[in-house]
C-alpha cells in the first residue's frame, strides 16, 4: 500500500518538515506571502517538498538542512531582480548539505540561485528555468560536490555601471571609469551577469545539457570560474550545453586541475565572433576538445580540435561526438 502525502499550508511547512518522518514527501497546499521569505531550517533527515503549482513571491531559504528534495513551484526573490544582498536571491542554500531543486522556476531575481558555506553532499539544480535575472543564475561558491543539469538560463535584466555628473546619468551604459571620470563624472559600477559562476575553492562539479541564452544588449558571461586569484578549482565538468551569448567569456574555466569542457556549443545570435572558450591560469589535466563556436577569430579556437579516443577499462575504444557528447565503439579489442 502505498503512504500518502502529507499536505501543508505555506504558514505550517516549516513546522511540517521539522517533523515530518524521514523520507516523507511534503505537498504545499498554497501560495506563500509576499512580504515574507519562506524559511526551512534545521531538517537533517531526507524529505521531498512537493510545489507543484504553487507561488513563492519572497524567495526560499534552505538554512542547515540535508537531504532535502524541492519540487516544482515559482519563487522570486524578495527584493526583485535589481534588489542588493539577500532580498535579491531567489533560493538560497546556506550551511545545507545534499539538497536538490528539480522543476523550479525562479524569476526576478538578481541571483536566482546561491549557496552560502555548503556542506560536503551533493547540491544538485536539475530542469529549472531561471529567468528575469539582475545578475547571476547560479552561484556555486565553495561547493565540494555539484551537479547543475537541463536547466535553461535567460532574460538577463542587469542593470550596467554608469557614469552621473551633478545628479544626472550621462555617457553611455556599461560605461568604464575612465571614460567616466574624462567627463568629470562619478563612476558607479553595476552587475556583471553570469549565467553560472563558481569560486571559492569548489570541486567536482558537473555542468551538463544546459541551454544559456544572453544575446546583447543583455549579453552575459556564460559558464565561468571567476573567483580571486587564490581560488583553486578540481575536477570541474562543463559538457554538451548550448550557451547563445554576444558576450566573450562563454565559457571560462582557469586555476583549474583535472576539469573538462567538452562537446558545447556556443553561439553569438548578434556578435558570432564574440564568444570563446577561455581557458586561464593553472590548468594542469585540463582536457578542452570537441567544442563548436560561431567565431572564426583565429585566437578564439581553444577547445574546439576533435577529442582524442577514449579507451575504457576493458580495453575498448570509444570516441566523443560532440556537441552531444554520444559515445559510440570504433575498436574493440581483439
Amino acid at each position: 500500500m502505498l503512504a500518502l502525502a502529507i499536505a501543508a499550508t505555506c504558514a505550517a511547512l516549516p513546522a511540517v518538515v521539522r517533523d515530518a518522518p524521514a523520507g516523507e514527501t511534503v505537498v504545499l497546499t498554497t501560495d506563500c506571502p509576499a512580504d515574507r521569505e519562506l524559511l526551512i531550517a534545521r531538517r537533517a533527515e531526507p524529505l521531498t517538498i512537493d510545489a507543484t503549482g504553487r507561488f513563492l513571491p519572497g524567495g526560499l531559504r534552505l538554512f542547515r538542512v540535508s537531504g532535502l528534495v524541492w519540487r516544482g513551484g515559482t519563487i522570486e526573490a524578495l527584493g526583485g531582480a535589481q534588489a542588493a544582498g539577500r532580498a535579491g536571491y531567489g533560493v538560497t542554500l546556506e550551511e545545507s548539505s545534499a539538497v536538490t531543486l528539480d522543476g523550479v522556476e525562479v524569476r526576478n531575481a538578481r541571483t536566482g540561485v546561491v549557496t552560502i558555506r555548503p556542506g560536503p553532499g551533493l547540491h544538485r539544480i536539475a530542469n529549472s528555468r531561471l529567468h528575469r535575472l539582475g545578475s547571476d543564475g547560479i552561484n556555486f561558491p565553495g561547493v565540494v560536490a555539484g551537479e547543475i543539469v537541463g536547466n535553461d538560463i535567460r532574460g538577463f535584466e542587469a542593470v550596467r555601471s554608469t557614469c552621473w555628473k551633478g545628479g544626472v546619468q550621462v555617457g553611455s551604459s556599461p560605461i568604464g571609469r575612465a571614460a567616466c571620470e574624462a567627463m568629470g563624472g562619478t563612476w558607479r559600477d553595476g552587475a556583471h551577469p553570469d549565467a553560472v559562476q563558481i569560486w571559492g575553492n569548489a570541486r567536482d562539479i558537473l555542468i551538463e545539457a544546459n541551454h544559456i541564452s544572453a544575446p546583447a544588449p543583455q549579453a552575459a558571461q556564460g559558464i565561468t570560474t571567476f573567483g580571486s586569484a587564490e581560488d583553486r578549482y578540481a575536477r570541474i565538468r562543463v559538457i554538451g550545453n548550448r550557451i547563445e551569448t554576444d558576450d566573450a567569456n562563454a565559457i571560462a574555466i582557469g586555476n583549474c586541475t583535472g576539469c573538462e569542457v567538452r562537446g558545447n556549443v556556443l553561439a553569438g545570435p548578434t556578435r558570432p565572433d564574440e564568444p570563446y572558450i577561455r581557458l586561464f591560469g593553472e590548468t594542469a589535466g585540463l582536457v578542452a576538445c570537441g567544442n563548436r563556436t560561431t567565431s572564426r577569430h583565429p585566437l578564439k579556437q581553444a577547445g574546439t580540435e576533435a577529442c582524442p579516443p577514449e579507451p575504457t577499462a576493458d580495453g575498448v575504444v570509444v570516441r566523443v561526438i560532440a556537441p552531444a557528447g554520444v559515445k559510440v565503439v570504433v575498436e574493440s579489442p581483439e
